[in-house]
């Protein structure tokens, strides 16, 4: 079995502010939540996915999400779109929090899954609306 996982965040080298898990096969949300970060979220960043300081105010941080996150995640195939770029920010958050590295991130996703993957989400899911979440 195999789950889509996506983060979007404060900035390129940011913090985790949205984590979303889809199961690949069913396209079924998993987990789709807004993290607090302790930094305030880039002009550039908000820009692309449209999520704002005030929006994360009172979401839970990081270390109060990870235990869900592992659940969603236990036994999985990670996939995502840009594997390298949500394993480091999930690996960055990770330690401060005092966690131990999560188990799938720390692979590398199959060559094809960053590719199929986007087709996924973007063909199925959508893109993120001024709204809300795309997963």
């Amino acid at each position: 079995m195999a789950v889509i996982f996506d983060t979007e965040t404060t900035d390129l080298d940011g913090q985790t502010i949205e984590v979303a898990v889809i199961d690949a096969a069913t396209g079924k949300k998993l987990m789709d939540t807004l993290v607090k970060p302790t930094e305030p979220i880039s002009d550039g960043a908000r820009w692309v996915h449209g999520i704002t300081d005030e929006m994360v105010a009172d979401a839970r941080p990081f270390d109060k999400v990870l235990p869900r996150l592992r659940q969603v995640t236990k036994g999985k195939i990670i996939c995502a779109y840009n594997a390298v770029f949500d394993r480091g920010v999930v690996l960055g958050d990770v330690r401060p929090a005092g966690k131990k590295p999560m188990h799938h991130l720390l692979g590398h996703a199959p060559a094809g899954a960053q590719t199929s993957t986007r087709r996924r989400v973007e063909g199925e899911a959508g893109r993120r609306t001024p709204s809300g979440p795309r997963a």
